[in-house]
């Protein structure tokens, strides 16, 4: 029951940090929240670690699609957008 718990937390701790404060990057992190609810635990890190950048710079690779060199981020991108 404890893992029940703790995994709820998380995705309320996630779904929190989700908010950014832009409109078009808040609908698509909780879109992608929503259907990926039981993401695999490498999903679930490269979002955190997605997350963890600058609001700016997450604009600029999610919604106008400028390229980074970070395999991690270009993998969590493509599954947010797709």
């Amino acid at each position: 029951m404890k893992k029940i718990q703790i995994k709820k937390i998380n995705l309320s701790q996630i779904k929190w940090n989700s908010r950014r404060g832009i409109l078009e990057l808040d609908l698509l992190l909780s879109n992608f929240i929503k259907k990926n609810n039981n993401m695999s635990l490498t999903l679930h890190h490269q979002f955190i670690s997605l997350l963890n950048n600058d609001d700016n710079d997450l604009y600029n690779w999610i919604i106008k699609s400028i390229k980074t060199n970070k395999s991690y981020i270009k993998q969590i991108i493509c599954f947010i957008k797709n």
